[in-house]
């Protein structure tokens, strides 16, 4: 018992260090990758030249003779007709796309999107997806932006981000917000290399200032930042007011999160509790947290422990790692769940494979100690390096006492050194007093 003690003393003091926001802040579907599903095309997505004046109409006849003399701009115009049943003529595809493809021989982009979207669902010929891509990239470099949204998703889907960048570029140039947005969060997310200091910051306003919500939300954690603009946690608190404000459950945790501390607004724990739960009803797990730590802290509401217990249950099994944590904590020290330190482990386990700090420093410590695993010092070794690698303090400070004393790993004084002190001036006591012990002369 005395080892779970020792376990448990870390768990239940354990503070988890973030850069700003408490929770894990995973993206939500409007910012994860896509998977590509091709629209069928309808008269409604199809693209035609400029519709003429009503008194300016020809005949289809006389369309379809100037179309067979070489005009591409009737042969695309009585390629629609033929598509859409319209005109006096019946609904005909092959003949749709007949005059597609003379229409696109000669060059014309938009007839290349039509007949790319004939291929893509199987309209007047065999269906044939890479057919369709190659005339979606063929308008695309022609500057059809229909088909640069379709290259760029594809792109996207099949992880070819260089090119769907390329695109999502070329489209955000001529003002589409969620182009200007993806975009800007490929450049976020190290994909390719901004054109300016200021691409990013000013792609993300230029979405944002047209209400893309999300665009609103990556905009306040670059004021948040000082990410290629001042720090001000007020602009911040504006921006994520905004998207909150359009149901965008990170933003209302986030705002949540800025009333508790009081971040660019007063301090107001009552409402920060509101937008926890309004975010906990979008089923949103970081939410579920939040709420959860509230119910746990009596902040802006009641402590409740068996309401605290059931939201980090609900968040954990949606996969957060701070849920999972909270989970394991609670089952090895008791906290309203019956103490098991078999589930604790398989809960924190669970929280280190997603690289949470504090979880790879706790397996590091079941797997020296024995508790509900064996003794595997090469593990507890691992587990210490990854954690350290995270900064994470009291990891840095085992890490160094193993390369002291040569625990699962070969001795080495001078690399222990090195990660005492890291942890000492990160806050570790422990560090300090393996420092004075072992390397007096180095004070």
């Amino acid at each position: 018992m005395k080892t779970i003690a020792f376990i448990l003393a870390f768990a239940m003091s354990t503070n988890i260090a973030f850069a700003f926001w408490p929770f894990s802040s995973k993206p939500k579907k409007s910012d994860d990758i896509p998977i590509y599903k091709p629209d069928l095309p309808t008269p409604q997505n199809l693209k035609t030249y400029d519709k003429p004046k009503e008194e300016d109409k020809v005949s289809v006849e006389n369309l379809e003779r100037i179309a067979k003399q070489g005009n591409h701009n009737a042969q695309l115009a009585i390629g629609k007709c033929y598509f859409d049943g319209r005109g006096g003529v019946k609904r005909n595809y092959k003949k749709a796309v007949k005059y597609f493809k003379m229409a696109a021989d000669q060059g014309n982009p938009t007839a290349m999107f039509n007949l790319g979207l004939c291929y893509d669902g199987g309209f007047g010929v065999k269906q044939d997806l890479d057919t369709a891509l190659d005339y979606y990239s063929k308008a695309a470099e022609q500057g059809v932006p229909e088909a640069m949204q379709k290259i760029a998703s594809v792109a996207e889907q099949k992880g070819d981000f260089i090119v769907a960048l390329k695109y999502f570029r070329r489209l955000a140039a001529q003002g589409d917000p969620k182009s200007q947005r993806k975009a800007a969060v490929f450049l976020l997310n190290g994909v390719g290399k901004p054109n300016s200091p200021t691409e990013i910051t000013d792609l993300l306003m230029a979405a944002a200032s047209q209400g893309d919500r999300r665009a609103q939300v990556h905009l306040a954690d670059c004021y948040q930042k000082g990410q290629g603009v001042p720090i001000n946690y007020d602009e911040m608190f504006n921006w994520l007011m905004l998207a909150a404000q359009e149901g965008d459950a990170e933003a209302q945790t986030k705002l949540g999160f800025c009333y508790e501390k009081g971040f660019g607004t007063v301090k107001n724990t009552d409402v920060a509790f509101q937008w926890y739960k309004l975010a906990a009803k979008a089923d949103y797990a970081p939410a579920i947290v939040s709420l959860g730590d509230c119910y746990k802290n009596g902040v802006g509401v009641s402590a409740s422990p068996q309401k605290a217990i059931e939201a980090y249950q609900q968040a954990a099994k949606k996969g957060d790692f701070i849920a999972e944590f909270r989970v394991g904590q609670a089952y090895l020290d008791g906290y309203v769940l019956e103490q098991n330190p078999e589930k604790a482990l398989s809960f924190i386990q669970a929280a280190a494979n997603q690289n949470f700090a504090p979880a790879l420093f706790l397996m590091g410590r079941f797997n020296e100690e024995g508790v509900a695993t064996p003794k595997d010092p090469q593990a507890a070794y691992r587990f210490y390096l990854k954690a350290a690698e995270l900064k994470e303090p009291e990891a840095m400070a085992k890490l160094g006492e193993c390369l002291l004393t040569g625990f699962g790993t070969a001795q080495n004084k001078e690399e222990a050194r090195k990660w005492l002190a890291q942890a000492a001036t990160n806050g570790s006591k422990h560090a300090l007093n393996l420092i004075d012990e072992h390397f007096p002369e180095k004070q």
